[in-house]
């Protein structure tokens, strides 16, 4: 409390709420749900760490409900009702985006064992490139790319067979091709690298993710007066979870602006 980055914290709290709501990150809904539990349970060990975990999850639903009633527009209502008729609907939506990767192996199966190589399948490797063309402003790369490729679109066999149809013809889900776009770092993994390049990249994020795991406890357990490390362990801890998470709806784990903080 005593010290001066203590003071903007409540402040930073409502622009991280206000950023998650107003920009629609309906699919990180699951997500931040998964992380306000685990905090309480770290947190839970201790009577302040009770009442912390507690107010967390108050704080969490007390936002949700109040912004889906005042804000129709934004379309949390809607996905929360989903959630509550069919839990299964969006994780099920999810595993037969990965029909593709299954029909690779099919008709490749040295694929399972090799990949098919970096930047062909789905990977932000490949959209960088694939993509070049696209308007969208996060497109940072897009005038670098097209120097390099001499003004022509990157494409490949699998990419082409595979991937494309799905983007042309994929499902829009509560308003968003989130959970049946082909774009997810565990599918790019095991199209590119194979099984052994998914179990290798996955697992040294794993091992990053108990270490701080472990790190947290141990800081939260035995607390200094004053000390700023159990916070930032547990700060920590929840960067490589979420990353985890969002591994699966996009290809988070290949962006370096996310990782880089996560690993610092």
């Amino acid at each position: 409390r005593g010290r001066a980055v203590a003071r903007i914290a409540p402040f930073l709290f409502v622009l991280i709420f206000a950023t998650i709501f107003l920009a629609q990150y309906r699919a990180l809904l699951v997500t931040t749900g998964v992380t306000v539990l685990l905090i309480g349970l770290l947190l839970g060990g201790r009577a302040r760490g009770i009442v912390a975990g507690t107010l967390i999850v108050a704080s969490f639903v007390l936002t949700l409900s109040y912004v889906s009633s005042r804000f129709p527009e934004l379309k949390f209502t809607q996905t929360v009702a989903t959630l509550h008729e069919n839990p299964s609907l969006f994780v099920s939506k999810r595993l037969d985006a990965a029909g593709n990767v299954a029909d690779l192996y099919a008709d490749e199966p040295l694929a399972v064992l090799v990949g098919t190589g970096p930047g062909t399948f789905s990977s932000r490797a490949w959209n960088t490139f694939a993509g070049f063309e696209s308007t969208s402003r996060s497109n940072v790369a897009g005038s670098y790319v097209s120097l390099l490729m001499g003004g022509r679109v990157y494409r490949t066999d699998v990419s082409d067979k595979y991937v494309l149809p799905q983007l042309q013809s994929g499902e829009v889900v509560q308003g968003s091709r989130a959970v049946t776009s082909p774009h997810s770092s565990y599918l790019s993994l095991l199209a590119e690298t194979g099984v052994f390049g998914l179990v290798l990249i996955v697992g040294i994020y794993l091992s990053a993710t108990m270490h701080a795991l472990g790190a947290a406890r141990r800081a939260i357990a035995a607390p200094l007066p004053g000390d700023p490390v159990p916070a930032l362990l547990l700060a920590c801890f929840v960067a490589f979870t979420v990353l985890l998470q969002m591994g699966a709806l996009e290809n988070w784990l290949e962006v370096t602006r996310v990782t880089f903080i996560a690993w610092i």
